[in-house]
């Protein structure tokens, strides 16, 4: 099922399905060229976090403790590092995997890494 939404700034799909983490890939389209930077928690299972990680060749996994506390200065901190580390650049892209913290600081990333890069 899929719930078209339009806003004054912006219309998107909102994609509903069981099971939808096995097809993540035919819903965000990433080049073979493209690195995938997943951010997730502690509190999402090892078996999700691989289901969505085998579905892009270039993907690196990020994980952070689950809770508000984790939504700090020094994890944004650390997840930059980790982007320029490995390269990241405005034409890669950042999936969030996991809960409100984890969508807010992925969101937060990825508006101020290189003035912006896909979330």
């Amino acid at each position: 099922m899929k719930i078209f939404v339009n806003t004054k700034q912006n219309k998107y799909n909102i994609c509903i399905k069981q099971n939808i983490l096995y097809d993540v890939s035919d819903y965000i389209k990433i080049n073979r060229s493209q690195k995938v930077f997943i951010i997730t928690d502690n509190n999402i299972p090892l078996e999700y976090v691989n289901i969505l990680k085998r579905q892009y060749s270039n993907s690196f996994v990020y994980t952070i403790r689950s809770g508000e506390k984790s939504k700090s200065i020094s994890n944004y901190k650390n997840i930059l590092k980790c982007l320029v580390e490995n390269n990241f650049n405005r034409k890669d892209s950042i999936i969030a995997l996991g809960d409100g913290v984890v969508g807010d600081l992925s969101g937060f990333v990825a508006s101020t890494y290189m003035r912006g890069i896909d979330f």
